[in-house]
């Protein structure tokens, strides 16, 4: 059996003519930076005047943290999906499966706690805990490399993810309300 649609859309619907502009609202188009320095955005239509959220320069990169955490979560899921498929021998590394799923769940675990505290969720050593993702990072991938001549990408992939949550996380102390 066949599906078929009988709408048939007119030739400028798909292509506008040259130099014609789409019929958006101005709110829906991205502002352009106002300076190097701050950043402006516009309120949506419907939500009242308009407001401007300025951010300094280092206030811009927090939004890294929490995406280097989800990173720390992702390695985790990583870990107990397909760790043991590319990894044969790294199962009985961590004395057997306590100890692989352990570490796995684990590492899950500290992906969500450093989410919740880079989001400010809750209170939590997050430059601490993520440098400590970053050197068991490296640890773990220096020690595949020297000892099974194994690139292990997922501990270099927690390295990256500890260290853009320790580089970037600002304290909620810093932002001007």
């Amino acid at each position: 059996m066949m599906l078929s649609s009988n709408v048939v859309l007119p030739s400028h619907a798909l292509h506008p003519p040259p130099g014609s502009q789409p019929d958006l609202p101005p709110v829906a188009c991205p502002r352009s930076f106002s300076s190097q320095s701050t950043r402006g955005i516009r309120a949506l239509p419907g939500v009242g005047e308009r407001w401007f959220v300025r951010l300094s320069y280092d206030q811009g990169f927090a939004s890294l943290a929490p995406s280097g955490a989800t990173l720390v979560a992702f390695v985790g899921v990583c870990h107990e999906f397909v760790g043991a498929k590319l990894f044969p021998w790294a199962p009985e590394a961590f004395g057997g499966p306590v100890g692989w799923h352990g570490a796995g769940l684990a590492c899950i675990f500290a992906g969500l706690l450093l989410t919740a505290g880079t989001l400010h969720l809750i209170r939590f050593p997050v430059v601490a805990a993520g440098m400590a993702r970053a050197v068991i990072g490296v640890l773990i991938g220096g020690l595949t490399a020297l000892i099974h001549a194994q690139f292990h990408l997922f501990a270099f992939t927690l390295s990256i993810g500890g260290l853009a949550v320790a580089i970037f996380h600002r304290p909620a102390s810093s932002y001007v309300r």
